[in-house]
């Protein structure tokens, strides 16, 4: 029987020789396409990776580009031909590892987006083992091909790797080295920032918040209550309701919260936008254990000279930082509320 087996498959790979090479170009592109979509989402890649609790965000921005660097170049390298045996051996091998990943995902965290198409295919964990799993086979049995050798393909290997990571940090450098390269100062607008300090009737806050689960939606009241943050700490946070980088940089605040345990209530959402956006991006960024204040469109415009997401650290009545979404840094967080 299991000499059948193996003539059987034997037979199958003669037969499906001729179509290696197209096989080992599907691949290669796959991994191509794969890093380029997360390219494109790397913020929710940088998001998703946080998210474990594992690394700081610092790191997990770097390791976002990691991968996307590694998958590009083996999916090129793959296209290519070169060095065949050892590429193989790398691509069957960690897929096979990400593929146990994905079981733990699959388990245990019931993601509705593995990311490994980025934000633009979204696939589940297990849509995700099934893929790899294809892939797998597939690399089994392209496994004797032969690889091409050319003068000088070290030095184009070399070249291509090289060129891809200054790619990489050009158009999507991690948010450290952006900070490094750009120092702009960020600055409130003091006499309407004061002037909605001083007067809390400028903004309502939203009660009695509720999410409904048949419309998929969240439903508030709201009400004046003054606002007191004289005598503590606070992140104020100047948020438009259908802003993508508010969104993200709340998803991003939200996760640094939970995983350095600060109290959610030294955190302010000022947002403004119809009750519509303002619903919907509550439920999008999961902020629902913050104080909320909706406020007037000119107000908002106004305070941060037109500037969302902007981020203000506030002490006892004092402006302590003003920082935008490039500078969402985990450490000045943590020793903030410290």
């Amino acid at each position: 029987m299991l000499k059948r087996l193996i003539i059987c498959c034997m037979n199958l790979q003669n037969k499906f020789a001729p179509y290696k090479s197209v096989v080992r170009i599907l691949i290669g592109l796959l991994f191509v396409v794969s890093a380029v979509f997360k390219a494109i989402s790397i913020d929710e890649f940088d998001i998703y990776l946080y998210s474990f609790g594992i690394l700081d965000f610092v790191f997990c921005t770097l390791l976002s580009r990691l991968i996307i660097l590694f998958e590009f170049a083996l999916g090129v390298m793959f296209i290519f031909n070169l060095y065949f045996r050892s590429v193989w051996l790398i691509i069957t091998s960690t897929t096979g590892l990400f593929t146990l990943f994905l079981i733990y995902v699959q388990l245990f965290r019931h993601d509705s987006n593995c990311h490994c198409m980025g934000d633009i295919v979204e696939l589940d964990p297990l849509h995700s083992i099934v893929k790899n799993l294809g892939i797998i086979g597939l690399m089994l049995l392209i496994r004797k091909a032969k690889e091409e050798k050319f003068k000088n393909r070290k030095w184009f290997t070399i070249g291509l790797v090289g060129a891809a990571f200054i790619a990489i940090l050009i158009i999507i450098p991690p948010n450290s080295f952006y900070n490094f390269i750009y120092s702009g100062e960020k600055t409130l607008n003091t006499v309407e920032f004061n002037k909605t300090m001083s007067d809390s009737t400028y903004y309502t806050r939203i009660v009695n918040l509720n999410y409904d689960e048949q419309k998929k939606i969240c439903k508030f009241d709201v009400e004046n209550v003054a606002l007191d943050l004289s005598n503590d700490k606070y992140l104020l946070a100047y948020i438009h309701s259908g802003c993508k980088y508010c969104k993200l940089g709340m998803k991003k605040i939200n996760m640094m919260i939970e995983n350095n345990e600060i109290d959610p209530e030294h955190v302010i959402m000022l947002i403004w936008g119809d009750d519509e956006h303002i619903s919907e991006f509550i439920l999008d960024t999961k902020c629902f254990n913050y104080e909320c204040r909706i406020m007037e469109a000119h107000l908002a415009v106004g305070v941060t000279n037109g500037h969302f997401p902007t981020f203000v650290f506030y002490d006892s009545g004092e402006v302590v930082e003003v920082f935008d979404y490039n500078n969402i840094n985990e450490k000045s967080i943590v020793e903030f509320f410290e």
